[in-house]
């Protein structure tokens, strides 16, 4: 039966659901005389939890063809793959090259790095994208059930299972009708359940607002307020609750008018305000008339666990960060000013590095042969991986060497030994001054003083 056949089935039963990976296999075996309807139960549930596949598309020419496995290469590089053989690569031909999807799988053992490709037939493409759209729908009917239990109904996740057919699983289109139907009846509750402070039409009158004092006459809108911990029947349009609320709201603005408010989210790369620190404004604050420096007053932070993007978190879940500042003074700003001026003088040595690294590859001598380096080695960026580069100053060469021993790495061209698969060199002749200017762009680089 093929995959895209177990879509039409009903919900899958509760005890094989209960049953472990291995419990799985071994009741299927146990028991052959099961039904039909039992057995695909089965490879549903065997399908949930399916991890989706890798694929990726990849070229390769084609160099020896076996019973079981051709050898391939990837244009442009040396080593040679295994590729297995199957519907997809049945009617490959030696010294030809194709493109096909394929499942990459790398192997590291002492004795080097092997990689074996599995191409992707239709069924198994298929098989694939039904575990990852199952997985998918999966993730996000968690989250439509834990906003449930705030008593709302999660829309992005609702809008997210329908981009990924949830129609066409059953059981978990079941589910999902569950949620709807319980977040209905829980809005028919709430509607049918008073609120606080909701209002009504007085009927008969004789009442004061406890408020103002006032008669409440009939007709009249009231409703109750919880005032100092007491019930209190209050007119709901009452002059004097109005008057302390524009009181409160022209008090909060003159507030606010003394501060600068900088806010943003966890998902756009802010991070947590602390009071005492110092901030540069960004430059469309300072268009705004924000000053460049910002000293933080007060902070405070909101923790968005849904649909973030909706209120500015910049991803699903998150945080809103959020802060107070008054312009900082000299002495507050002279830290940040003394970092950003550090930084701007590193990337600054960086892209004249970078200019002297480019002029001696493009000018420089490339000596052939296995060349072992004698001298003072600076700006080292070496790593155990084979990446990296560094410059070494000889007795009358100054050599920029790139590693080159890594993985993929085409390593004929190494002519400098380091210790592993080697390296690519290139020297030019002594020159003192640029010997000071790389000892120097290394102090900088390195933030040594």
């Amino acid at each position: 039966m093929r995959f895209k056949d177990f879509l039409t089935e009903s919900t899958i039963p509760d005890w094989i659901k209960a049953f472990s990976d291995d419990q799985l296999n071994s009741y299927e075996k146990d028991h052959p005389e099961l039904h039909d309807d039992t057995k695909r139960y089965i490879q549903l549930e065997k399908l949930s939890r399916q991890k989706p596949k890798n694929l990726k598309k990849v070229t390769y020419k084609i160099l020896k063809i076996g019973r079981k496995w051709i050898e391939g290469v990837e244009p442009g590089k040396s080593y040679k793959n295994k590729i297995e053989r199957n519907d997809v690569t049945k009617d490959f031909k030696e010294g030809e090259t194709y493109t096909f999807n394929a499942e990459v799988k790398w192997e590291y053992s002492k004795y080097g790095t092997s990689v074996t490709v599995f191409p992707a037939t239709d069924e198994v493409k298929e098989v694939n994208q039904t575990a990852r759209n199952r997985q998918e729908i999966i993730k996000w009917l968690g989250y439509i059930e834990n906003s449930l239990k705030k008593g709302r109904l999660y829309q992005n996740g609702l809008d997210r299972v329908k981009s990924y057919g949830i129609q066409n699983y059953p059981d978990l289109k079941a589910k999902l009708d569950s949620y709807i139907q319980e977040y209905q009846e829980m809005e028919k509750k709430k509607r049918e359940t008073p609120t606080y402070g909701q209002s009504w039409t007085e009927s008969y009158g004789g009442k004061f607002c406890h408020l103002c004092k006032k008669p409440i006459d009939k007709g009249q809108k009231v409703r109750y307020q919880y005032l100092n911990g007491l019930k209190n029947l209050t007119h709901v349009n009452c002059e004097v609750s109005n008057k302390e609320r524009e009181e409160r709201i022209i008090k909060k603005q003159e507030e606010d008018k003394k501060y600068f408010h900088v806010s943003g989210g966890s998902g756009y790369g802010y991070r947590e305000f602390h009071v005492g620190e110092v901030i540069k404004a960004t430059q469309d604050q300072i268009n705004r008339g924000y000053p460049e420096f910002l000293y933080v007053v007060s902070s405070d932070k909101k923790y968005y666990r849904e649909d973030g993007m909706s209120f500015g978190v910049g991803d699903d879940s998150g945080y809103i960060y959020s802060a107070k500042c008054r312009p900082a003074t000299d002495e507050e700003a002279k830290p940040i000013k003394e970092k950003i001026e550090k930084d701007k003088n590193i990337r600054k040595a960086k892209l004249r590095l970078e200019e002297i690294k480019n002029t001696i590859m493009k000018t420089g001598e490339y000596p052939k042969g296995n060349n072992f380096i004698e001298g003072q080695k600076i700006l080292d960026t070496q790593n155990i991986y084979g990446g990296g580069d560094w410059f070494v100053i000889a007795k009358d060469h100054i050599w920029y060497v790139k590693n080159n021993g890594m993985d993929g790495d085409d390593w004929s061209r190494n002519n400098v030994t380091t210790g592993g698969a080697g390296a690519i060199g290139w020297k030019i002749p002594i020159d003192e001054k640029l010997v000071s200017e790389l000892n120097e762009l290394e102090k900088i680089i390195n933030e040594r003083t």
